[in-house]
């Protein structure tokens, strides 16, 4: 065996999942690991000195997924047993947002070509729907802890199904299950089905969580729009690295300036914006819009110079309402069927009204809605206290210190009007204390670990003081709340 310099490591967790093409297995670890791989026949090993295992670890995991059928911990050893493969590729991964060190085991398994199933005579036009985030990226985390992919991937599996049931369209899904697909993967599924639409699916995420409504995206060579979507593309843009994909997979600027180089004609780009008005005028019906207009953004998912192609936010997971919705069945129904009717309105160049595959029921009380909130009624609101307004706040900011909604706060005081010096009434419980807290902007680098470590406090603590703000995954740029020394 080679001899190691190196810190001593601990096996924290071990997770795993299957694409279509390979399965991945990931090791959590609490310090950059050194290791030595070993294939054999049907085994890999991969040594690592030293090695510790977490007690809640268990030494033998019975995966039972293609390529890959258990995984056994032995001292200074990592031993898996695999099945049928065509290729293993062992890398590290460094931490990132909230993400420790990973050691990561892609197995990939023998190619299974897969067509898109056409009636005999009859040449379907593609439509490809590209759910985002997946496996390790779970894109945005709402406070009742929803997942963005999970969010997404059942929308445009309906999406899908929506689109299936027409003549002249089929749609294609990048992924389908829960793993991760890269860039440049999900752009090569759109050339290889000849997709005369590409439609990018996430939902959207604010340190504030008064946040709300759906918005559709399309590429800019120029750079972003709003300051809202500068910041929107760049967190979207690292989902490669927070995915785990290797840095000579992932999409990088040079390969994506020589694919922008040759966009001669801006036809397809001038498509992307049609589409993209047509398809927020669609969504206005069932959804609230936060931007009446279509978006620009350098987003790389959607740099398919040939292909007209939009990123739709179908909206804020980090608010708690709109979390509720898009966590709602019904909900992201009526979403996948007014996208999906905008789509085959779009390309068939005429109006198409898609029915509904069931008769919606009526919302009940308890049943989330677009158009209306709910009553606020002097029962509904908390008890009160009063509070002296200070310089620059407003009724968004006092609300949010105290973990209401705006029109609830505004529902307390019966006045439009607020300025400083002027007595109103404030929740009597949950409020910060504003002369007690500083305002901390994130800064690249910033874990919640090390932040509460500069300020000489723990993240327990961090965590209670932020009750009111959802800080995980922490985004760069977010402003959280800190005790004044």
């Amino acid at each position: 065996m080679p001899t190691f310099a190196q810190a001593e490591c601990t096996i924290e967790k071990i997770r795993y999942w299957s694409a279509p093409d390979h399965t991945r297995v990931v090791f959590d670890v609490s310090e950059e690991p050194d290791f030595k791989v070993e294939e054999r026949e049907k085994e890999l090993l991969i040594c690592i000195p030293k090695v510790k295992y977490a007690p809640s670890v268990k030494p033998v995991t019975r995966l039972a997924k293609p390529g890959v059928n258990t995984v056994f911990l032995e001292q200074d050893l990592i031993r898996m047993a695999l099945g049928e493969y065509k290729e293993i590729k062992v890398f590290k991964l460094p931490p990132i947002e909230e993400k420790p060190h990973r050691l990561v085991v892609d197995v990939y398994l023998p190619e299974r070509e897969k067509r898109v199933p056409e009636a005999k005579g009859v040449k379907k036009r593609v439509i490809v729907i590209d759910p985002g985030h997946g496996g390790d990226d779970p894109g945005a985390i709402g406070v009742k802890g929803t997942q963005e992919k999970d969010v997404v991937l059942n929308v445009a599996r309906k999406m899908r199904d929506y689109i299936n049931d027409t003549q002249d369209f089929q749609a294609v899904l990048t992924r389908d299950g829960d793993y991760y697909v890269p860039f440049r993967k999900r752009m090569n599924i759109a050339r290889a089905h000849n997709a005369a639409l590409f439609l990018s699916i996430h939902a959207d995420s604010e340190h504030s969580h008064l946040a709300r409504g759906a918005s559709v995206y399309v590429l800019s060579l120029r750079g972003a729009s709003s300051e809202a979507a500068r910041i929107l593309a760049r967190k979207e843009n690292l989902a490669d690295i927070i995915g785990g994909t290797i840095a000579s997979e992932a999409m990088v600027n040079g390969e994506s300036e020589s694919i922008l180089l040759n966009m001669v004609q801006t036809n397809n780009m001038n498509k992307s914006r049609h589409f993209g008005s047509t398809l927020l005028r669609t969504m206005m019906v069932c959804h609230r819009v936060k931007f009446p207009r279509v978006q620009e953004a350098p987003f790389f998912v959607l740099k398919l110079p040939e292909i007209p192609s939009v990123l739709i936010e179908l909206g804020y997971i980090s608010n708690r309402r709109e979390e509720k919705m898009l966590a709602s069945e019904k909900f992201q129904d009526r979403l996948a069927r007014a996208i999906a009717e905008a789509s085959i309105s779009f390309l068939a160049g005429r109006k198409v009204i898609i029915k509904a595959k069931r008769k919606p029921e009526a919302v009940s009380s308890e049943e989330p809605e677009v158009t209306r909130d709910k009553r606020i009624t002097k029962k509904t609101l908390p008890e009160a206290v009063s509070y002296r307004v200070a310089k620059g706040e407003t009724w968004v900011s006092i609300a949010e210190r105290c973990g209401i909604k705006e029109k609830e706060l505004r529902a307390m005081n019966n006045t439009k009007r607020l300025i400083a010096g002027q007595v109103i009434k404030i929740p009597a419980t949950g409020c910060l204390d504003r002369k007690k807290i500083i305002y901390y902007r994130v800064k690249k680098g910033d874990t919640l670990d090390k932040i509460a470590r500069r300020h000489n406090i723990t993240v327990d603590k961090l965590r209670e003081i932020n009750k009111n703000k959802r800080i995980q995954p922490l985004q760069y740029g977010e402003i959280l709340l800190l005790p004044r020394k």
